[in-house]
């Protein structure tokens, strides 16, 4: 709502060209669509690209200065690499334009982001991010939020929105967890998997044990009898497959795991019959139908 009331105001500056809201994956482009869209009454006011030809044309043509324009950086990307679209390209470098850019922690610290920088020299970034980079979290290049988008203009944190009633309050109850010795567990990776990820497969299993009995315990009572449900964040994917099948094991609560396979398999490595058959096992449980 935030981000649309922005657009919208800036639309109504006659020196701006356009207004471009960016966004980094394919379902959030078309979610932004639909939400942008819900606020409005006006069926002319939220434009998507479709495709890299389609967003050409979007900002290209002086009809649409008066819409949101809502696209991926990808497909913005393409556009600006693409040399099929350089005439066009030449009337759209110099236009007054405004980035609005979802998530921008995520997806603007990579080439994407420089191409953008480099072709266009008349534009305004406002980015908007729950989860900002500073020093003590940035990654190996060392860039942070702040040294691709500048001082940041406003932050609203959990305690603002907790005074403003848009949140429940949160509450914290420390438990004193046992300390056991670290032992190697046996996991669904294949040998090979294990000598990789070594360190992530060294997990304190006596531990979790202790840490499942104690949610099985107190569930009811913290969830005031299942009313709500519960989000458990732990250190690496290894550990969270321990959790789920001691959760299986030891207890009747309906579980499931969230992650990325990705992450879990690296960049040069493919799945195996019996991690695809684990992964299967975990949705079927989820859901059996």
């Amino acid at each position: 709502m935030t981000s649309f009331k922005v657009c919208e105001i800036l639309l109504k500056e006659k020196a701006i060209d356009n207004v471009i809201f960016l966004v980094d994956r394919v379902d959030l482009n078309d979610q932004t669509f639909d939400n942008f869209g819900s606020f409005t009454t006006s069926d002319k006011l939220v434009a998507k690209a479709f495709n890299s030809k389609n967003l050409v044309n979007l900002i290209h043509t002086k009809e649409n200065e008066d819409k949101i324009i809502i696209t991926t950086i990808q497909k913005l990307n393409n556009v600006l690499c693409n040399t099929e679209y350089n005439k066009t390209l030449k009337d759209i470098k110099h236009k007054k334009i405004v980035f609005i850019i979802d998530e921008c922690h995520r997806s603007q610290l990579g080439k994407m982001r420089d191409n953008i920088n480099k072709f266009f020299d008349n534009v305004i970034n406002l980015a908007f991010t729950g989860t900002p980079i500073f020093d003590i979290n940035a990654g190996r290049d060392g860039r942070t939020t702040q040294n691709i988008f500048g001082k940041e203009i406003h932050r609203y944190t959990s305690q603002n929105a907790i005074n403003d009633k848009n949140v429940l309050p949160i509450t914290f109850s420390p438990v004193q967890s046992l300390i056991i010795e670290k032992e190697m567990i046996e996991s669904v990776f294949d040998d090979d998997m294990k000598e990789n990820n070594s360190d992530d497969l060294k997990v304190d299993v006596g531990r979790i044990k202790s840490i499942v009995n104690y949610i099985a315990e107190n569930y009811n009572k913290v969830t005031c009898a299942k009313t709500f449900n519960a989000l458990l964040a732990v250190s690496s994917i290894p550990e969270s497959i321990i959790y789920y099948d001691l959760f299986k094991k030891l207890t009747n609560l309906k579980v499931s795991i969230i992650f990325s396979i990705s992450d879990t398999l690296g960049p040069m490595m493919k799945i195996n019959e019996k991690q695809k058959q684990f992964y299967e096992k975990i949705i079927k449980n989820y859901d059996p139908a």
